[in-house]
């Protein structure tokens, strides 16, 4: 048996993953809208005739749109993207510095958008949320979080 306060196995030393902060809690999760996909979808509805080359779009539509999540706890901002190798970005709410939205003409008359998340320790953006719905109350609560 291995205490569960443990940093590593006492038999083959191994190393365990950290615990995730005390009082952690998700607020919400939410995946890109599938009305962000509506340019690929046109396009795979025009190719679906052409030996169904259309079909590849959908499905590739639907593994990229699995393989994204956004993650807003009370600590952090989380992006994940992947569908077998996984990549999260992350930014503590303490340390955010700036949040930008940003809608073309196109997203705002289908109601998505992406949101940029940038702290002081660097010049660009640490988590690009891209193609979500409704991107203001998102970012609304995000400013909310952090304001405690």
């Amino acid at each position: 048996m291995v205490l569960d306060e443990a940093l590593k196995c006492k038999y083959c030393h191994e190393q365990f993953a950290p615990p995730p902060p005390l009082n952690e809690r998700i607020v919400k999760t939410q995946s890109p809208a599938w009305r962000a996909y509506s340019g690929w979808m046109i396009l795979g509805a025009l190719l679906l005739p052409l030996y169904g080359a259309g079909l590849l779009i959908f499905v590739w539509i639907a593994i990229h749109r699995q393989g994204r999540k956004y993650i807003l706890t009370n600590r952090r901002v989380m992006v994940r993207s992947g569908f077998i190798a996984k990549d999260i970005d992350e930014v503590n709410l303490a340390h955010i510095r700036s949040i930008k939205t940003k809608q073309r003409l196109y997203q705002r008359l289908l109601g998505y958008g992406n949101i940029y998340v940038g702290t002081a320790g660097t010049a660009g953006y640490e988590v690009i949320i891209t193609g979500i719905a409704a991107p203001k109350k998102f970012k609304e609560l995000i400013v909310r979080m952090r304001a405690g």
